[in-house]
């Protein structure tokens, strides 16, 4: 049924189904994986004390003078390439399947608001909250991050690599540590909550195609897609066709030197990449649910 509601949001669905998000179990779960940076954070700074406890007794490693950002780094991927993610799938996974297992969807689709605009509406609800999740994160990796450069670094500079000039000759190159992890901060900080719209956005539209099989066709899609091309190698062609990619670019910008290939993309273009597919997917899936056809023996599906 079309209806006749409001065109692009529709309050109190919106209103409603957040508030149903934020009292479900998956609400709760998903915010004990969001504690997961937390964790992250307490082992960089125990490993970072314990590697210069061991450099105190037995000199080496680290000169004094350098800041690390391995730990760091791979803190940002995993939460950027891990936990948010999940936090998305966890949210946005079942975003209309809960509705056929409680048998609502009816309920839902005889009201006077468009199917359009009910989606919309749910997908607000999910986006809000994944975001706010995300950026719950983000804020403690930065936290994390400040303490990790300006406790045990003290504004150091920042190891980059050591460059060969002629045979057995090389030359230490470095750069201020304080703009590098202020720049991997901000970068973390922009990129969370925009990927997990971005994915929330998606996951959905992939459960209101596959209904009885969303969890799985989520992960599947998560794993072979947005996984190897949006982050482990940003640099196939399919990547800049993945969510993962603006925040990979984020990244890869604010480190270059780090771990991944870097990106081509200018911060503006990432940001605006995400942003895109969060509007993309979440149009898309407005048009799927206006034009999809529920029959009643779907609410026992």
């Amino acid at each position: 049924m079309a209806g006749a509601g409001p065109g692009l949001l529709h309050g109190p669905s919106y209103r409603l189904a957040l508030r149903r998000l934020v009292r479900s179990r998956k609400f709760l779960f998903a915010a004990l994986v969001s504690l997961l940076p937390v964790v992250f954070g307490v082992l960089m700074l125990v490993d970072t004390a314990q590697g210069m406890e061991s450099q105190r007794l037995y000199g080496g490693g680290i000169r004094e003078g350098t800041y690390d950002t391995y730990l760091a780094f791979d803190a940002a991927m995993m939460l950027l390439g891990g936990t948010v993610p999940l936090v998305a799938l966890l949210l946005a996974g079942g975003m209309l399947a809960d509705d056929v297992e409680d048998r609502t969807l009816s309920y839902l689709l005889v009201r006077p608001v468009r199917r359009a605009t009910q989606y919309r509406s749910r997908l607000a609800a999910v986006v809000t909250a994944t975001g706010l999740l995300a950026l719950a994160q983000a804020v403690a990796f930065a936290v994390f991050v400040v303490i990790h450069w300006a406790v045990w670094f003290r504004g150091a500079e920042y190891l980059v690599e050591y460059q060969y000039v002629a045979q057995n000759e090389y030359v230490l190159t470095t750069t201020p540590s304080g703009p590098v992890a202020a720049g991997l901060v901000l970068a973390v900080l922009a990129a969370a909550p925009l990927v997990a719209a971005g994915l929330a956005a998606l996951f959905g539209l992939v459960s209101l195609v596959t209904t009885r099989f969303h969890f799985l066709a989520n992960l599947l899609l998560y794993g072979f897609w947005e996984l190897p091309f949006g982050v482990i190698v940003p640099s196939a062609a399919p990547g800049i066709l993945t969510v993962s990619y603006g925040a990979t670019s984020l990244v890869s910008r604010a480190l270059p030197e780090e771990g991944l290939e870097p990106t081509t993309l200018p911060v503006a273009v990432a940001v605006m990449m995400l942003l895109f597919w969060v509007v993309a997917w979440g149009t898309v899936g407005a048009q799927v649910m206006r034009r999809k056809d529920f029959t009643v023996t779907s609410a026992n599906s």
